[in-house]
């Protein structure tokens, strides 16, 4: 034993470990697909929810500082930048 009773120490290997643990690689393509078509499935609901909302808040009155319009217009601008952020993720 060493001084203060503790024993000598194994070096750690870091690094990946031969065997890999990653999908087979013709698992990763659909995996791809069904999240860049969830991602464009949500951001056309976030656009159609905050477009209703303005539309439904302007219908009953509102005007354009209306939280309805606020909120919609925020919904509907938030769900456009992810659509078109979303366009190229097929490469």
């Amino acid at each position: 034993m060493t001084a203060g009773g503790s024993r000598p120490r194994t070096p750690v290997k870091i690094g990946f470990a031969a065997e890999s643990t990653a999908p087979p690689a013709g698992m990763i393509r659909p995996v791809q697909r069904a999240y860049i078509a969830s991602t464009r499935l949500l951001s056309a609901a976030l656009l159609l929810v905050g477009v209703a909302m303005v539309v439904s808040t302007i219908a009953r009155g509102g005007g354009t500082l209306a939280v309805g319009v606020v909120f919609g217009t925020m919904l509907a601008l938030i769900g456009a930048a992810r659509l078109w952020l979303a366009r190229g993720g097929e490469r």
